[in-house]
């Protein structure tokens, strides 16, 4: 590649970045993704080649935020996967306790990722939205998982008066409740597997109960997705308040 190219792929890749990020956000399966991380990395190692600092960090926040977002995907496979394990459980009075950690394997072995690069992923996924921009996007910050982990878990100031106090009180509560919320949610979601699975073996649905039948799955869905941003808006406003 000649340096008229590769200064040309850098201009284009900067001039895009803002772009990139949407698309990153957007991706819609894991392998997307992959290809997004993969694409960082390249502009990654050519910012190094020719010097460019800017194409260096932007294509590592690029890089960093795809990585968050594969961890978000590995996340949701594992929970198919255990709660598939556990339905086999319930079906055939298996008893195999390691369930959850063969889900874990299987689901890193499958996306062609190391436990290592797996468990960084997840660790990035577990940090807020909100609060991981504001982190990736300070000049300062170290773009190593390990740095960003260590800065999301850095304890803030305390805050000090009776109002500030009930305020993290209350985003506490609030936050507390949601997690009960997701937890009786994920059992709503196991039965009514069960149930499905159950409803096909006794014979196809009618048009009627197919509605019915989809309505309910996917405003469970919806219902989800709502909780999983509720929780990370209460997760980020607890830590910006020093809450650990």
């Amino acid at each position: 590649m000649g340096t008229v190219v590769k200064l040309n792929q850098a201009d284009q890749f900067l001039a895009n970045w803002d772009k990139a990020i949407i698309a990153i956000n957007n991706a819609a399966s894991i392998d997307e993704t992959k290809v997004y991380i993969a694409n960082a990395k390249m502009h990654e190692e050519l910012g190094k080649l020719i010097k460019n600092n800017e194409l260096v960090r932007k294509a590592q926040i690029v890089k960093k935020i795809g990585e968050r977002k594969f961890g978000e995907f590995l996340s949701k496979i594992e929970k198919v996967s255990i709660a598939e394990i556990q339905k086999e459980k319930s079906l055939h009075e298996s008893s195999d306790p390691r369930g959850g950690t063969l889900a874990k394997q299987k689901t890193v072995e499958d996306q062609g990722v190391t436990e290592r690069q797996a468990r960084g992923y997840q660790a990035l996924a577990k940090i807020p939205e909100s609060e991981f921009k504001v982190i990736i996007n300070k000049p300062e910050q170290k773009l190593s998982t390990k740095a960003i982990v260590e800065t999301f878990k850095k304890p803030k100031e305390k805050p000090t008066n009776d109002q500030e106090i009930k305020r993290v009180r209350d985003i506490a509560n609030l936050n507390e409740y949601l997690r009960r919320f997701e937890r009786d949610l994920n059992s709503i979601v196991l039965d009514y597997e069960l149930i499905q699975q159950t409803l096909n073996e006794i014979g196809p649905l009618d048009e009627d109960e197919k509605y019915l039948n989809d309505f309910y799955f996917d405003n469970i869905n919806k219902h989800s997705e709502t909780l999983r941003k509720l929780m990370n808006i209460t997760d980020a406003r607890l830590h910006l308040l020093g809450k650990e």
